[in-house]
């Protein structure tokens, strides 16, 4: 094993530390939508600093760590286009604003509010589904990067002649239970405020270690190496990429294209920060700071494998370590895992004591704030958008937890026969992509369609969804089961046949690609079949939205602008002095960082690419802006979290618990508003 006492200890103390925090919590957890949203109560950093934690899995780190040791910087130049056009859409509030407005606690919620309840059942069956295979293979990729950091020893026993890897289902036992048990504790209320401690420890750790990094193997050294790839290959200059495979220009547009489109509807780590702010402004303010958050997130992923790249291509200065590296993680023989576990079994080896801990630290609970936030998404979305709408009686506030909890349970358990079983022949951010298209390929479409455009209409929510989802359904099996299966024994079967001999191993279009054309496909069946059935005549946009007359506090809700600008920038008298410092700041960095790389590849396109010496200067510069921006920004958001935690505490002692807000909607409108609705609507007559 590679842990020292030392690393054990750190590892065991904060664990205990957040399961004392989980049980001090359970008593603010009274209602539906505390166990579901945290009360409503949640400010913009305990916001971003949770969705943050959230969203940085040890899976995540994985995901990256494969990408960027492949890609390089080149991943970080598109990832800056990417990262802009994010920050572009959360400024303005596009999606967040008007979904927190709908007071909906899941999106199949606002489905129904917006379209009917038929919908909302198929609609909720789809997510559910999506995402539990989306999740399925979560817990394996996590356990395995337990297990090669941890160094533990590897077991396997026969049954019926299949062999069981019984690490790898102990240690997935292990960590399914404890998010088994904050989630059981206290749902998103304990989630937000964990996931807050253990997004501050990542932040902290991640520059940490990615200092350490680069002074121990040496930006010298560093540098020499990222100069000595091989031509298509790249590991500086974005447009000399050609052999990269699986992470080339392609992939980046794609995705570019598709972070424009599916923005903030993937249920799993959204869903609970998007319904748990104190209100719509709040929860876009969330997403602006959100994206100075994401900004060192993706470096932090990027240092790590850049410098173990250095030491695995640097045989002269690290005699034998590529090759004890690459033994270590052919384990099971896989392809794919030996992808995925190369950079953590190579960082296993270079940490010291001390550093080993806490990076062990920060893998246990960056799996954990990922797996509770997912398994109490999965589960809530099971029993209110499936279950709880077939049943004639409401649930009461008890039965529906004790269901949810009980729900959360049976996710956990797929996920840890799916993990063991499943073969994932493809990139882990492949396979997210096509299982997330089962519902993110017709979300899309549906959602904006619903929040802004009132010719949406149900029939078009319908065809949307059959499309994309049958199409991407089709895309899971014939990827990763009925191709790689069929196509060998096709090709011994019929080898007099040229064309047949020609096919590839694997299915030509990947992940990204065959999600890219479900939503094109989802998109033009929505608007075509709306712009040819009639709108529901009962529904209200301003109702949906609490504005207008239907507005609890209408002032408040409504931006009003006084200034051309800040109308144009949709700053209105919500935003005070300081909104408007980070709003403008934040929109300066992404004008400054998105138009060099549009003007750069523009030059590199119609003239000349730069040469290797223009782009290694470029990553210095954006380097050292990057590692004073997370300094900054850490301790910065670190301070507004423990502030945000303090006043949702006070708010949640006090607060009055509302039995109808527990997500069930009657014709168009939510239980819990429908009195308040009712008697506006009389006034309004």
């Amino acid at each position: 094993m590679n842990l020292h006492w030392l690393d054990w200890t750190i590892v065991a103390g904060f664990l205990l530390g957040l399961t004392a925090c989980a049980v001090y919590l359970k008593r603010y957890s009274r209602s539906v939508v505390d166990y579901m949203a945290g009360g409503r109560c949640a400010g913009r950093y305990l916001l971003t600093i949770g969705d943050g934690a959230a969203g940085v899995g040890a899976i995540t780190m994985v995901a990256f760590y494969e990408q960027f040791y492949h890609s390089g910087f080149p991943g970080l130049w598109w990832t800056n286009l990417q990262l802009a056009t994010v920050a572009i859409l959360g400024l303005t509030g596009w999606i967040v604003y008007r979904l927190r407005q709908t007071k909906a606690l899941t999106l199949a919620q606002f489905f129904e509010l917006r379209y009917s309840r038929r919908f909302r059942v198929a609609s909720g069956g789809l997510i559910w589904l999506s995402s539990i295979l989306n999740y399925g293979i979560f817990p394996g990729v996590t356990a395995r990067f337990v297990i090669y950091f941890f160094g533990l020893p590897v077991h396997t026993i026969s049954i019926y002649g299949w062999q069981l890897n019984l690490t790898l289902a102990l240690v997935m036992i292990g960590m399914l239970s404890f998010a088994i048990v904050f989630t059981y504790l206290g749902g998103q209320l304990v989630i937000l405020v964990t996931d807050f401690i253990q997004g501050s420890l990542i932040n902290i750790t991640f520059l940490i270690i990615g200092f350490f990094l680069f002074w121990k193997v040496g930006v010298s050294q560093i540098v020499d190496t990222l100069l000595e790839a091989p031509p298509g290959q790249s590991m500086l200059n974005p447009f000399d990429q050609t052999q990269v495979k699986g992470f080339d220009l392609s992939f980046f547009m794609i995705t570019w294209l598709l972070l424009v489109y599916q923005h903030k509807l993937w249920q799993g780590t959204s869903q609970g920060t998007n319904s748990s702010a104190k209100s719509p402004h709040e929860s876009r303010m969330a997403t602006i700071l959100g994206g100075w958050r994401a900004q060192i997130t993706f470096f932090a992923y990027l240092l790590i494998p850049i410098a173990i790249y250095a030491v695995m291509h640097s045989p002269e200065q690290y005699p034998g370590f590529a090759e004890s590296v690459s033994q270590s993680t052919l384990v099971d023989g896989d392809q794919y895992q030996t992808s995925q576990m190369l950079v953590p079994a190579a960082l296993s080896q270079l940490l010291p004591i001390g550093l080993t801990g806490l990076m062990c630290t920060v893998i246990l609970v960056a799996a954990l704030s990922t797996d509770d936030t997912l398994l109490l998404t999965y589960g809530s979305i099971f029993i209110q958008d499936v279950v709880a709408p077939f049943k004639k009686k409401p649930l009461s506030p008890e039965q529906r937890i004790s269901w949810i909890r009980w729900s959360v349970i049976g996710t956990a358990i797929f996920a840890f026969l799916f993990s063991l079983f499943f073969p994932v022949v493809d990139y882990v951010r492949m396979y997210w992509q096509i299982t997330g298209a089962v519902y993110m390929s017709w979300a899309g479409a549906v959602v904006i369609g619903g929040l802004y455009w009132k010719r949406g209409t149900t029939a078009g929510a319908w065809s949307a969804m059959g499309i994309g989802s049958i199409l991407a359904l089709l895309g899971v099996l014939v990827r990763n089961v009925l191709w790689p299966r069929l196509i060998p024994g096709f090709q011994d079967t019929y080898a007099h046949i040229v064309w047949i001999q020609k096919l590839p191993n694997n299915f030509p279009l990947d992940g990204v690609e065959m999600t890219l054309v479900t939503a094109l496909c989802a998109v033009f069946a929505y608007v075509a079949v709306s712009l040819c059935t009639k709108p529901d005549p009962d529904f209200k946009m301003d109702c949906m939205l609490h504005r207008g007359r239907y507005a609890e506090n209408a002032k408040a809700e409504t931006p009003e602008t006084r200034w051309w600008l800040w109308k144009i920038l949709a700053i209105g008298k919500e935003f005070t002095i300081g909104d408007k410092v980070i709003y403008l700041t934040r929109l300066a960095w992404v004008l400054f960082f998105g138009g060099i790389v549009l003007a750069v590849s523009g030059y590199a396109t119609l003239v000349a690419p730069p040469g290797d010496i223009f782009w290694l200067n470029w990553w210095i510069f954006q380097t050292i802006a990057l590692v004073l921006l997370s300094v900054v920004v850490t301790v910065w958001f670190i301070w507004g979290g423990i502030i945000d935690l303090k006043e949702m505490l006070k708010l949640l002692t006090y607060a009055k618990s509302n039995e109808r807000d527990d997500g069930t909607v009657h014709g168009h409108r939510n239980w819990s508003d429908e009195v308040q609705s009712q008697n506006q609507d009389t006034e309004g007559k």
